[in-house]
């Protein structure tokens, strides 16, 4: 079935809102200290940039994942595109974090 790129403003619209439920998905539970993975770590991202199958270009200047349990190179295969789908929703499902905090996203043509 042959693919069909969306506009880059609902693009970004799709990137913002998938971000925005996975922070507020992960900020609405209760804190609770026992629960917290026991290998978890704050992983920082800085100037991460990548590029779409589609040739936009995506940057997140500043991103901050508190208390996660995925390493930073899992992070990173999360959010690159060039991931399998399959393994995108298992890292996905994997991550859990106390917060996570990415202030903004640029996406360029």
């Amino acid at each position: 079935m042959p693919r069909r790129s969306a506009p880059l403003s609902s693009r970004a619209l799709i990137a913002g809102a998938c971000l925005l439920t996975l922070a507020v998905g992960v900020g609405s539970r209760p804190p609770i200290a026992a629960a917290a993975p026991q290998d978890s770590a704050t992983v920082t991202l800085d100037d991460f940039t990548v590029t779409s199958q589609h040739g936009d270009v995506i940057t997140i200047k500043h991103a901050v994942f508190e208390g996660a349990n995925l390493s930073k190179q899992e992070i990173v295969k999360m959010l690159t595109p060039d991931t399998s789908p399959e393994d995108e929703l298992a890292l996905v499902r994997k991550l859990k974090a106390a917060s996570i905090s990415i202030p903004s996203i640029d996406i360029a043509k």
